[in-house]
């Protein structure tokens, strides 16, 4: 993908002449004994020929419909599915095709470079920058497939021409005796291409909608229930949803993506179970979650460093795309955001210096700094935010979340203000401040989260019990500090500064925050009941 936008984004103003082609039915067509004739040419012998060619020495096959298997059949044809092997004996079986594509010189020019074939598993695209050595490549691509016994798919959507800078008038493109359709876009790779190249906001409209498919199969396996817990809801979002909306990142994540990122934003709500009022600065605070653009960032990063160590098609392209590149190029925005992240010399060296794991930690610490500060400028504005501000001090997934979902949607609603207390309730129907009292207790006080945790006197049986919980858990220095402390400092406390289980050990309190949780509980049923 990153190899086909490269060409046609620096064609300048080039007619760029691309025939996409589709293998039919690849895995099942291999013929053996060319496959066995191919291993043999390029050395494969001996003990490993044998062991290679005794995996299909008994291949049987049977079709089940209806839960009724048919009788079984010997296969004479095709690779197994599902073998890891596969993919590879399939490459080695459709590489000389390419060779006698690359011997036409035929191809498309990028500089001193020419790419005339570009093969992904089963799709094959032939570039020209000529009508005639488009066909000169269609009729050698034909004459290996009739030579080795395999077809092209000449079905809609499958084998195409695609003509990059405009389609000439009266041309005609032939594999074989079938007339190629002279298409106006085409899907590659998942991703939409028209004559000025790949449709990135047609692509991402795709991405969102198939996204938005994914979080339903997810929530329908249990995410955003009460079975699984939050951790592995999270693990049911990176697994099947993630990777449906980072899919072709690395080449196309440039700019911001506002649909993506309330795709994300729900799926957070989803799994915390919370509602439209809890502030989208907490969602992203609480699970930890960077925003789409920071991870689209960092695989392109990380795809730079990969490129930086190949020696093949992938790393020319991309050396030539640096030289000849123009503002909308991969490279272009690429230089920008290594600059911004402070990456600068490793631009311009074309080298990270170091391994891929080391050049992705890297990566990964910049920009969750970056994400970081931008989290916290965002909610610098924020009245409602102003405690949790102060008590969320890093961008990471909190400990207490590992603790019963209801639990926690309770203690988030406390840390985000958005407890249906007086001064929320008040607020959304326009009632002035100093109205919004307390309804449980004569004080008079403005029914806050301070007030509710710290001072409330009608649920003060609930807080001693909860604060003989702590002072029984911490050790002497903690409850000296905690007697000193004011009651604003003490809620703060309570609702889950980080610092705090690293000043006497994870164990205890997890322990003790599991009693928290339980006295915040014990507070929101007494309130109610009274």
């Amino acid at each position: 993908m990153f190899v086909m936008n490269e060409i046609v984004m620096n064609r300048q103003r080039n007619k760029v002449y691309a025939g996409f082609l589709d293998i039919k039915k690849a895995y099942p067509s291999v013929w053996w004994n060319g496959l066995w004739f191919k291993l043999r040419q390029m050395g494969v012998d001996g003990h490993m020929w044998n062991a290679i060619r005794s995996l299909y020495g008994t291949c049987r096959s049977s079709v089940r419909v209806g839960g009724v298997a048919e009788d079984w059949y010997e296969d004479k044809v095709g690779l197994r599915q599902g073998c890891p092997l596969s993919p590879l004996l399939f490459a080695l079986y459709i590489n000389e095709m390419a060779e006698e594509v690359k011997k036409a010189s035929c191809g498309v020019k990028l500089g001193q470079l020419e790419v005339s074939i570009l093969m992904f598993a089963d799709d094959v695209v032939l570039l020209s920058s000529s009508p005639e050595g488009l066909q000169k490549l269609l009729n050698i691509a034909h004459i290996y497939s009739g030579k080795w016994r395999f077809n092209f798919g000449t079905d809609a959507g499958k084998s195409e021409v695609v003509v990059f800078g405009g389609a000439p008038i009266r041309q005609k493109w032939l594999l074989g005796d079938i007339e190629l359709k002279v298409a106006g876009e085409y899907q590659y790779l998942g991703m939409r291409m028209a004559e000025k190249g790949f449709m990135w906001k047609l692509a991402r409209d795709d991405r969102v909608v198939k996204t938005k498919r994914s979080l339903w199969k997810a929530v329908a396996m249990g995410m955003g229930g009460k079975l699984l817990s939050i951790k592995a809801q999270c693990g049911l979002y990176n697994t099947f949803v993630r990777p449906v909306l980072e899919y072709g990142a690395e080449v196309h994540g440039a700019k911001a993506w506002e649909e993506a990122e309330r795709v994300q934003r729900w799926a957070g709500r989803i799994i915390l179970g919370l509602s439209r009022r809890v502030p989208n600065a907490v969602i992203q605070g609480e699970l930890g979650w960077w925003s789409v653009k920071a991870r689209h960032d960092l695989l392109r990063l990380v795809y730079f460093g990969r490129i930086c160590e190949q020696s093949e098609l992938v790393n020319k392209v991309y050396n030539q795309a640096r030289i000849t590149g123009t503002k909308h190029s991969w490279c272009h925005y690429t230089e920008e955001l290594m600059g911004q992240l402070g990456f600068h010399s490793e631009w311009l060296l074309s080298n990270v210096g170091c391994g891929q794991q080391e050049w992705k930690q890297a990566v990964f610490a910049r920009i969750q700094h970056r994400e970081q500060y931008m989290w916290k400028y965002g909610m610098r504005e924020k009245t409602t935010l102003v405690r949790y501000n102060r008590i969320k001090l890093r961008l990471k997934p909190e400990r207490f979340l590992r603790h019963s979902r209801s639990s926690v949607k309770r203690l988030i609603l406390l840390r985000a203000g958005a407890e249906r207390l007086q001064v929320e309730l008040g607020r959304h129907v326009g009632k002035r401040r100093s109205l919004r009292v307390c309804q449980l207790c004569d004080s008079g006080d403005v029914e806050d989260v301070f007030h509710y945790v710290g001072v409330c006197s009608a649920l003060e049986t609930v807080r001693s019990l909860m604060r003989a919980d702590i002072y029984a858990m911490v050790n002497c220095h903690m409850a000296c500090r905690l007697q000193y402390m004011n009651a604003n400092e003490r809620v703060d406390w309570i609702l889950g500064s980080e610092p705090n289980w690293c000043e006497f050990g994870a164990y205890k309190w997890e322990i003790l925050q599991r009693r928290i949780l339980r006295a915040l509980g014990d507070m929101k049923r007494l309130r109610q009941k009274l």
